[in-house]
């Protein structure tokens, strides 16, 4: 794990900062393909989310099974994320490996304001 990804994990928007701009890679991958932005994401740190997005970071970045950064948002249950995601270009309609989408994750993990936006969004499954 990059010590970009451990910031981005634990939330601390100025350690992400401070790393980026010390020339980290805002795309960096660990060996399950996830990214700074993934853990991000998930855990609803929006701040570092947008830190990201500034440096360049793929708002689609796919991990080994394909899930993208919006699914992990969706099922972390931020509608600022979520919201923010999109605003970047996120693709609402991306399916992982398994057939996962970030609708389908908001909605099995009980995300229903989630699910709403990623309905006005163009989600469809």
């Amino acid at each position: 794990m990059t010590p970009l990804i451990r910031a981005a994990l634990s939330g601390h928007a100025g350690v992400v900062q401070a790393l980026i701009s010390a020339g980290a890679d805002a795309d960096a991958r660990n060996v399950d393909g996830e990214t700074g932005m993934t853990f991000a994401a998930f855990h609803g740190h929006t701040a570092v989310v947008r830190k990201l997005l500034a440096a360049g970071a793929d708002v689609n970045a796919r991990d080994n099974n394909g899930t993208t950064v919006l699914m992990r948002a969706a099922a972390g249950g931020s509608v600022e994320l979520v919201r923010t995601l999109l605003e970047a270009g996120a693709d609402v309609t991306a399916e992982s490996s398994f057939g996962h989408t970030a609708l389908g994750d908001a909605l099995l993990t009980g995300r229903a304001e989630v699910a709403r936006l990623l309905r006005q969004a163009g989600a469809k499954r």
